[in-house]
């Protein structure tokens, strides 16, 4: 039987509402998946943003001196020219005096994107603490900066009596290092801060970063002697 001339071809029978169906489903899985994580981001967040709120006080705890203050309450962000994110200062207080400071910051030379990090200090520029509140260094390797982090009140106490440099775990020695009689670099780069093997990536970035701070609060304390904000 011959085929008239107004039939469609074969296979394109219907082919304009079978790409109108395939646009329709298209679209109606991406709005379905946007809406799903727009919905897990909406359940998570505030839970997410509890726990770093946590870290951040449990950190403040560990690297600053003794103080009867809440740290967390007297956040107060600060100019650093050329940082990868926003400064922000924390104030140690005891008895109505200053204690230290704690400097909230970020360095982008890691192996990973970003490490960020919580350092404290006297207001002379001896260092109470080092903590690594996020990162994405290689496991077992450049991960190794956040090594025993949790016992640095404990390594200020040890480090009071003995020379603590070069010595496992990596932030170990920095506890109570001066940052007039310290060059913040690795023994590589010509500094004083051993680096973790095979991970002297990290180590300079985190190293660089912790004299950064120090210089940065020494800056504070000068500009506002003795100012419990």
């Amino acid at each position: 039987m011959s085929v008239r001339a107004s039939d469609p071809e074969p296979g394109e029978a219907g082919s304009l509402r079978d790409n109108a169906l395939m646009v329709l489903t298209v679209i109606m899985v991406s709005a379905l998946a946007a809406a799903l994580l727009g919905f897990v981001h909406t359940r998570t967040r505030e839970p997410i943003e509890r726990s770093r709120r946590q870290e951040l006080v449990q950190a403040l705890g560990l690297v600053l001196p003794a103080h009867d203050n809440r740290p967390e309450s007297t956040a107060r962000p600060v100019a650093g020219a050329g940082s990868a994110c926003a400064l922000r200062r924390f104030t140690a207080t005891r008895d109505g005096r200053v204690s230290g400071y704690a400097l909230q910051t970020c360095t982008t030379q890691g192996f990973g994107p970003m490490i960020h990090l919580l350092v404290g200090a006297t207001p002379e520029g001896q260092i109470t603490g080092v903590y690594i509140l996020a990162h994405q260094e290689t496991p077992g390797l450049g991960a190794k900066i956040t090594e025993d982090q949790e016992r640095f009140p404990r390594w200020r106490e040890e480090c009071a009596q003995q020379d603590c440099s070069g010595r496992r775990p990596f932030l170990r020695q920095f506890a109570l290092r001066r940052a007039e009689a310290c060059r913040f670099q690795v023994r590589k780069d010509g500094g004083e801060i051993d680096a973790i093997t095979a991970s002297t990536i990290s180590s300079r970035a985190v190293a660089e970063a912790v004299g950064a701070s120090v210089a940065v609060l020494q800056r504070e304390a000068q500009a506002a002697p003795g100012d419990p904000r």
